[in-house]
């Protein structure tokens, strides 16, 4: 199972800053109301560690520990 290696590679690609990685706390904080659902995030992530969230009606992405593989 691949992981979130706290690169920061979707922090810096998200275009409306919606993503923080903490590095040292090896955390990370997504807000959605940020978030243009552009995934960017996604693309950026080589270790595929963001999942978006398959839902027609509603998009985004999922939220806390399932949202990156860990």
């Amino acid at each position: 199972m691949v992981k979130c290696d706290q690169c920061q590679d979707c922090e810096r690609t998200c275009p409306s800053a919606a993503i923080t990685v903490h590095v040292e706390e090896k955390t990370f904080e997504w807000e959605p109301f940020k978030c243009i659902y552009c995934h960017a995030c996604v693309r950026a992530c080589m270790h595929r560690a963001i999942e978006p969230k398959a839902n027609v009606s509603s998009p985004g992405y999922k939220v806390g520990k399932k949202a990156f593989k860990a």
